[in-house]
């Protein structure tokens, strides 16, 4: 069964591109290339490893009802160790389609969005979905990349209302690896280790107690390079109810990366 979703000519106005990875929907998406055996040239070290860090009880539970909290820890051992690859090449990506969709316009993005996708005005056909048909009705769209999203389309999500496409990135043996446990030593010379560990911790948004387990340093102490941090536009900090997330900003993985200086990522464009 083939999913349409249907387009008003304001949802082509209002389709946009996401600009980052998304930790949440990442993890939520490996638990199935965890459960299976597919991708093994992409995902087989990675499955190897969290297989052997979580336990078998502890997996099914997460198979069975993936609970916020749950999805959070799980996301700490499975996903937070490669994050700094992921969301590179997540961000690279999305980059690119991001300028595919400013240069050529919403309708060459959408005919080229996917090799299972197609698009057939004012509806794109996904095969490989099954359930309702999608009206936007006005809505628009946002197109997610996604590392762990395995061949074709396989999520239809709504943030805020708002309906997300996510799309597999490319796929490579050498896609997933895992972050170095120090920051680049020329980085911590400048920043210092202290707050150059809270700088790639931040990676993965996290609260300010959080912050300091993750660093090793008491939570005033994390408060204070977080201050620090976003003074310079390092990092960012956002209220969320009761708590603070800090989060790197795109120029601080730059720094981390160690492209701060380079301008925008190369783009692919269409053929």
């Amino acid at each position: 069964m083939t999913v349409r979703i249907h387009f008003t000519p304001r949802d082509l106005a209002r389709t946009t591109v996401a600009t980052t990875a998304a930790p949440l929907l990442e993890a939520r998406l490996s638990l199935r290339l965890l459960r299976h055996e597919e991708g093994e040239r992409v995902f087989g070290r990675w499955r190897q490893r969290v297989r052997a860090t979580v336990s078998a009880d502890r997996l099914q539970r997460l198979f069975e009802q993936t609970e916020l909290e749950s999805l959070r820890a799980y996301h700490e051992v499975a996903i937070a160790p490669y994050w700094r690859s992921i969301n590179a090449q997540v961000t690279t990506e999305n980059a690119e389609l991001g300028d595919d969709l400013a240069t050529y316009g919403v309708d060459t993005v959408l005919s080229r969005l996917h090799e299972r996708v197609v698009w057939s005005p004012p509806e794109l056909h996904l095969p490989d979905l099954t359930g309702p048909d999608l009206h936007l009705g006005g809505r628009g769209i946002k197109l997610q990349l996604s590392v762990f999203c395995w061949r074709a389309p396989t999520k239809l999500l709504d943030s805020d209302g708002r309906p997300v496409l996510v799309l597999p990135v490319r796929q490579a043996p050498t896609l997933l690896h895992l972050a170095g446990t120090e920051p680049r030593r020329a980085l911590a010379a400048v920043l210092g280790p202290t707050r150059a560990a809270a700088l790639d911790a931040a990676l993965v948004p996290c609260t300010t107690t959080e912050l300091a387990r993750r660093c090793g340093i008491t939570p005033s102490a994390a408060s204070y390079h977080a201050a620090i941090l976003r003074e310079a536009g390092l990092i960012s900090s956002s209220r969320v109810r009761s708590t603070v997330l800090h989060h790197t900003t795109p120029l601080g993985r730059r720094l981390l990366s160690g492209r701060a200086q380079t301008p925008e990522s190369p783009v692919t464009h269409p053929k």
